[in-house]
């Protein structure tokens, strides 16, 4: 028999399929966390199944997860829930640390500003590879927060396209290949916006494409690989390492939103990265992490090299952006080919019940393909 404890809390719960936010009502019962949803959905997660994730809590809030990524995840804005948690735990499965153990963030805020601070000295005196240092100690609230501000300047409401019907093929796409990652910290967003031909990972696993490159890609497995290829951007932290080594610590503190004097520098941060290129170390580590969540996922590794090879053709001054952040040397695509050679199966097909020519009109505005005119896609 499931014995309930008497005291519930509020908190925010997310499925792990959509981006959409559920308020929720939070029980700890003998069997596990009871958790009610506004719409009066109930479920049961055993205490077995559930771990703690990215400290515990940030801001006094606990983060708790279930499931393989991208996760079921409850967030309760109350660090006294975590105490409850633990001391209602049976002790074989206790595995939250109580909150006095807990690194706090708001206490060691002054720090993090110190070595952001400390940071952009660096980088004045030419120590670029001190983005790669910060990365690593950069909380993921804070990526996710930066992520938000770039892509709310990148990609503004107006331009960008949420067809939900067209939609629902590409969060699909995205779903099969983060379920390939054993383990990723990031809520990941897909954002479709009309632009140039181009597709750019940012902090906080927020990705966008552009409808010229959905266009330009053939197939559902073209366009995968691009999208697996921005996944190992985000996973290793490449954007944020970028952000960090190009701009000083009060840029990014105020695109954060820390300094509340500095509104228009996510604005600036978001054209930093427009401009960005990568290395060809970070792309050469991205084509491989990438192809193998192709592999793992059974799909057709030579989607992303002949999506590389038509881009390449796609000379066109002033309109290309996609090279432009991510640089391409014929050796990329002979190495690429090579990892594809791997594949030891009989690719599936991606998405088979899905009309991709109407996935691609995602965008589409009027009866003139304008897309394809302006990238020169017959």
């Amino acid at each position: 028999m499931i014995r309930p404890l008497s005291e519930e809390w509020a908190g925010d719960y997310f499925d792990g399929v959509t981006a959409e936010r559920h308020s929720a009502t939070v029980r700890l019962t003998s069997a596990g966390i009871e958790v009610k949803r506004a719409d009066g959905q109930e479920t049961l997660w055993p205490y077995s199944e559930v771990r703690q994730a990215d400290s515990g809590y940030s801001s006094g809030r606990v983060r708790l997860e279930r499931g393989k990524q991208p996760a079921e995840v409850l967030v309760i804005p109350d660090e006294v829930f975590l105490t409850a948690l633990r001391q209602n735990t049976p002790r074989e499965l206790q595995c939250f640390p109580d909150v006095r153990t807990q690194p706090r963030w708001d206490l060691t805020l002054l720090g993090i500003v110190g070595v952001l601070a400390a940071g952009a000295v660096l980088y004045f005196w030419g120590v670029r590879a001190v983005g790669s240092i910060l990365a690593r100690f950069m909380p993921v609230s804070w990526e996710e927060r930066l992520g938000d501000a770039v892509l709310q300047s990148l990609a503004p409401e107006e331009a960008r396209c949420e067809g939900t019907e067209k939609r629902a093929a590409l969060d699909e796409m995205l779903r099969l290949l983060l379920q390939q990652l054993p383990q990723s910290r990031y809520q990941y967003k897909l954002t479709v916006m009309r632009g140039p031909l181009n597709a750019f990972a940012m902090p906080g696993g927020r990705i966008v494409v552009t409808d010229a490159l959905l266009r330009a890609a053939d197939t559902p497995e073209q366009l995968a690989g691009v999208l697996a290829h921005e996944i190992q951007h985000v996973e290793m932290r490449h954007s944020t390492q970028s952000l960090l080594r190009g701009i000083s610590g009060d840029l990014v503190l105020a695109a954060l939103g820390v300094d509340t004097t500095g509104g228009g520098m996510a604005l600036k941060a978001a054209a930093l990265l427009a401009d960005l290129s990568h290395s060809r170390e970070e792309e050469e580590a991205a084509d491989r992490e990438g192809m193998k969540l192709i592999l793992a996922a059974r799909l057709d590794p030579g989607g992303i090299v002949q999506m590389m090879e038509k881009l390449a053709e796609l000379d066109i001054p002033g309109e290309l952006k996609y090279f432009s952040t991510h640089p391409l040397g014929r050796e990329r695509v002979t190495a690429l080919r090579r990892l594809g050679d791997a594949a030891d199966y009989v690719p599936q097909p991606l998405l088979p019940d899905v009309n991709w020519a109407e996935t691609q009109g995602i965008c589409a505005c009027g009866p003139k393909d304008r897309a394809k005119e302006e990238i020169g896609v017959p």
